[in-house]
């Protein structure tokens, strides 16, 4: 249902400092403008929102100049490092010609052409020729500058040197950015396109670095044929995204201040569970791996051990850290499987050589930062009955760069069949995982733990499944396709189909449009479903929506209530009086005033079928089975309530869930988001649990809508009232599902249209009051909304205020 707009607006306060004397007579001039005082107290709030508004759009334009000064700090920096980086090469070469032989058989010369400019000009370039013909290095320079010029050809010919991400990453380097880069930009560490990481191929092949060699033209020239790692291979499929850069500076930092409250925090934990961190590796990179050990190294949390196993490394440099690494810390243990282990074997080895209370996932070429098992071993601390609990993540490339954020909801278990929500960084108790089977056979890397967590899940409840909404988990970023692609979707195409089966769920596993899974359920005995459709003249709206019905719609055992609140138009009358002759068609006639609330409650009151469907007459059937697919969530018996995915005419989200907070009090994620695509984290297209449905398309028990009440019919009449019959319906412990399997067109509250009278908008403050006042603890704490997400935007994006909890 759409809400309506305030009402004009009473001339504004002033937005500086004032007396109580100043008030009171404000207070006094909107009683003497209205001669209802409520009517006075209604325009004051309005004036008291418009000055709410003007200070937090001058919070937020400070909030962005100061986000651009750290970007303009950071950029200033890079800059500052390159130019010394540069100093100090011109130094050296400065140093080498003021000792070199042609330097001071010249000195007289130069002494001379000092004091005649002119002729110095005009002679310097011959002399320069002179001179290194003098010294014999003529034919060095000439060599070297046909080098330089075949470089030059190599790399302006091939897709690794990408000169307009060039320009615009170091808009320092002048207008010639491959001479940039052979001469002073390789030395400073620069890149040369977003594929190629200079400082990587460097750690690489330590030779190439010692013999001084451009790192790409190495590559280009011998490392291509000889098959060196590079670092295309491990290069993000994401760009540098500079607000995120700047998010992490103002709310992430990882710097010694912050890590020394953190140190401080671990001695006054109650409990210090021991967390094996398990790190299966097969063909692992021998730097990635380097990095991954050491950010389990450098945790602040003591009490942890790591467990690697795989079978014996190809590469002699893995075997040769791995030894290294286990002789220097007691905590690390390393287990070979010989050459015949696979990789879904390591897991179960890994988790055999864990002694842990919990056991933690590490991909061997991710990493942790520092504090992320201080976090888990708080958590821990402050939920002692937990099974299992996940962070957000991120990536991070080569280079140490940070992007892709995946800012997770609580415990979802509607999305993780569609997706690991779960994932990285996932922490189990170790006495459920060996109790479930541990690691399934044919299962391996991402599946693994995707599979594991399904399992699990069914051996546990909901509430001892945690949530930490920080970023404690960096995946390496790495190119499309090394993700192990069909492969590892496959995989758990079937995680999702076995845990369908320990359900009972019969239903058929696909792709979903925006990626991950897709879930048709095949429904046995399908209950009668009572269909409630308010309406009000606008006969066109209705026959569109009674029309696909009637001829899309497949459900097998449907009534159809359409509530006529006070139709006047002759042509609507005389259709909804023909409904009378159509089967399954019930019309109740209620000429009160429009009260939404009441409307469906007396439908519901006189409804024949186990189930309800509350629908907009502005609303038209696009998936045959949609009601159906609705129903696969609604007989469950933990789940009260089901919506579906709703486009508008120009196939746009207008639905795809109701996050509460957003906008005030509740608002649509992903609204106008064209149909298909995946949205925030590949969410928008997949079934989730939600904290609220929108009403112009609502399926939930009749019973359990009876025992509850309905919908307020007394303080929500029009708008909220959907939202917060959900809401009641998670406080008595059912869930509410948002089933992107269904979908319907919506035009959103056409035949009412809007609210823009005195009396409407009052009536619209009040429900606004009530929702606040009675959901305060809901409006920053949506647990299907994760806090570091803005709830001033429908599309998800970085909060620059996070709703978290204080640190220790």
């Amino acid at each position: 249902m759409s809400v309506a707009k305030p009402p004009p607006a009473v001339p504004p306060l002033e937005s500086g400092p004032a007396s109580r004397g100043d008030a009171d007579w404000r207070l006094a001039a909107l009683l003497a403008e209205h001669a209802d005082p409520r009517d006075a107290v209604v325009a004051l709030s309005q004036a008291f929102r418009e000055v709410s508004a003007t200070a937090a759009q001058s919070h937020r334009a400070e909030r962005r100049t100061r986000e651009r000064l750290i970007r303009a700090q950071a950029r200033a920096e890079r800059q500052r490092g390159d130019l010394q980086a540069e100093i100090d090469w011109l130094r050296s070469r400065v140093a080498g010609i003021e000792t070199s032989t042609s330097w001071r058989l010249t000195a007289p010369l130069r002494a001379l052409l000092t004091r005649l400019p002119g002729v110095a000009a005009s002679l310097r370039p011959p002399l320069r020729w002179l001179g290194w013909a003098l010294t014999g290095r003529l034919g060095l320079q000439l060599r070297h500058r046909r080098r330089l010029a075949g470089w030059r050809r190599l790399l302006a010919g091939d897709p690794l040197f990408d000169a307009d991400w060039y320009r615009q990453e170091y808009p320092e380097a002048g207008a010639d950015p491959v001479l940039d880069y052979l001469t002073v930009g390789a030395a400073a560490g620069r890149n040369p396109g977003p594929d190629f990481s200079t400082r990587f191929y460097w750690e690489q092949n330590p030779d190439v670095a010692a013999a001084g060699a451009n790192p790409l033209v190495h590559y280009l020239e011998q490392g291509r044929q000889q098959g060196r790692p590079t670092a295309p291979a491990f290069q993000p499929r994401f760009s540098r995204d500079r607000d995120y850069d700047a998010w992490i500076q103002a709310h992430d930092p990882v710097d010694e201040a912050a890590l020394a409250r953190l140190r401080a925090a671990v001695a006054s934990l109650r409990r210090h569970p021991v967390i094996s961190v398990l790190m299966p590796i097969h063909e692992s990179s021998a730097p990635l791996l380097e990095r991954a050990i050491d950010s389990v190294r450098a945790q602040i949390y003591p009490h942890w051990e790591l467990c690697v196993a795989g079978p014996v490394p190809a590469d002699p440099a893995v075997a040769a850290l791995l030894r290294r690494h286990a002789d220097l810390d007691s905590r690390i243990k390393v287990a070979s499987l010989g050459t015949g282990g696979g990789a879904s074997a390591a897991e179960g080895a890994a988790l055999d050589l864990a002694r842990g209370d919990y056991i933690a996932l590490l991909e061997p070429d991710a990493q942790l930062p520092p504090h992320a098992l201080y976090w888990v071993a708080a958590e821990l601390d402050h939920w002692p009955d937990t099974d299992a609990l996940f962070s957000d993540e991120d990536k991070i490339d080569s280079d140490g760069f940070r992007g892709d954020p995946n800012f997770k909801p609580d415990w979802n278990p509607a999305l993780m069949l569609g997706q690991d929500a779960f994932a990285h960084l996932g922490v189990f108790r170790r006495p459920l995982v060996m109790a479930v089977g541990g690691f399934r056979p044919g299962f391996s890397g991402g599946a693994a733990g995707y599979d594991l967590i399904l399992r699990l899940a069914s051996a546990t409840t909901p509430d001892a499944i945690r949530h930490i909404p920080r970023i404690l988990y960096h995946a390496c970023a790495r190119p499309p396709g090394a993700d192990g692609g069909d492969q590892a979707w496959h995989a758990g195409k079937r995680a999702v189909e076995d845990h369908l089966v320990r359900l009972g769920r019969p239903g058929t596993v696909s792709r979903a449009p925006g990626g991950g899974y897709r879930v048709d359920y095949a429904l046995v005995a399908p209950p009668r479903v009572s269909i409630i459709i308010p309406t009000r003249d606008k006969l066109d709206l209705l026959r569109g929506c009674l029309d696909s019905l009637r001829t899309v719609s497949t459900y097998p055992d449907v009534e159809i209530i359409v509530v006529d609140n006070g139709s006047t138009d002759a042509e609507t009358l005389a259709y909804l009086g023909g409904l009378a002759s159509v089967g399954a068609i019930r019309v109740l006639r209620d000429d009160g005033p429009f009260n939404y609330s009441r409307l469906n409650n007396r439908a519901a009151g006189m409804a024949t079928g186990e189930y309800l469907c509350l629908l907009n007459n502005d609303t038209v059937v696009i998936t045959p089975d949609w009601l159906g697919q609705m129903m696969a969530h609604a007989m469950l018996p933990d789940v009260g309530a089901v919506g579906a995915l709703l486009y508008y005419a120009d196939d746009t989200i207008q639905h795809a869930g109701v996050t509460i907070g957003m906008g005030g009090v509740a608002g649509h994620v992903h609204r106008r988001l064209p149909r298909g695509e995946g949205g925030y984290a590949g969410r928008a297209t997949l079934t989730q649990d939600v904290s609220a449905v929108t009403g112009a398309c609502l399926l939930t028990r009749r019973a359990l809508f009876l025992e509850l009440g309905g919908l307020n019919e007394r303080d929500l009449t029009v708008a909220f009232n959907d939202v917060d019959y959900c809401l009641r319906l998670r406080a008595a412990g059912y869930r509410v599902v948002l089933a992107a399997t269904a979908e319907l067109y919506h035009l959103e509250s056409v035949s009412r249209g809007p609210d823009t009278d005195p009396a409407k908008s009052r009536r619209f403050a009040g429900e606004i009051d009530y929702m606040v006042a009675q959901w305060a603890d809901m409006m920053h704490a949506d647990p299907c909304f994760n806090p570091n997400l803005d709830l001033e935007s429908t599309t998800p994006r970085l909060a620059k205020r996070p709703r978290l909890l204080p640190e220790a």
